[in-house]
């Protein structure tokens, strides 16, 4: 990491000066989309840029009572004078509100579902 904004150390709890220098894949990203990140610095890195991708970030410090932030990202290519490509910028927007509304409704309409189809009548 060589660049941190004051948004993404409010969401996660890591300020700039305890960024800079560390592995963003291995100790920002949650470990079910390092695989995904890592695919997308990739490929970044050989000029190929790609929008709305999820990717679940873990949080640090005290904040990690509700440990994961989910954020919607494109993965920039930043270049030099040359056009040759020199690093990878990640411009995300926060749906963590969203993804775990979605979830309970996904889980509720599940049990609605379930409650429905039931063969055992609910009331004796």
């Amino acid at each position: 990491i060589n660049g941190w904004n004051a948004k993404i150390a409010e969401l996660i709890g890591l300020q700039a000066s305890e960024a800079m220098g560390r592995s963003l894949v291995n100790e920002v990203i949650h470990e079910d989309s390092r695989g995904v990140v890592g695919n997308l610095l990739s490929r970044a890195l050989q000029g190929k840029e790609d929008k709305n991708v999820e990717i679940k970030l873990r949080k640090s410090g005290l904040h990690r009572q509700n440990s994961v932030v989910y954020i919607v990202a494109n993965a920039c290519t930043s270049r030099d004078y040359t056009n040759k490509v020199v690093g990878v910028c990640f411009v995300g927007q926060d749906i963590t509100s969203e993804k775990v509304v979605m979830d309970k409704f996904i889980r509720l309409q599940g049990d609605y579902k379930s409650i429905i189809q039931s063969l055992n009548p609910l009331i004796p």
